[in-house]
């Protein structure tokens, strides 16, 4: 959404970041988004969703991961 004063975009509520291929890239994807977007809720998303995989995503700091394809349903309560 835009801020009438400033014309500029607010930051994001919701981040939603693909961990396809990227484990070795997480802590370091994870704290560049924590970086810019410190209010931000920060969900993954994964089509090969295991637990060493979730694991490394919420020590990254990341809030949830959900497995891909998701509905909105499973959006909202992530």
């Amino acid at each position: 959404m835009m801020t009438p004063r400033t014309g500029k975009l607010d930051d994001p509520n919701l981040l939603l970041v693909s961990l396809e291929g990227r484990a070795a890239e997480l802590p370091e994807t994870a704290r560049l988004i924590h970086a810019r977007y410190p209010r931000a809720i920060t969900v993954s998303y994964a089509v090969e969703f295991t637990a060493e995989l979730l694991s490394e995503a919420m020590t990254a700091g990341l809030r949830r991961v959900i497995p891909y394809p998701f509905s909105l349903t499973t959006l909202r309560q992530a």
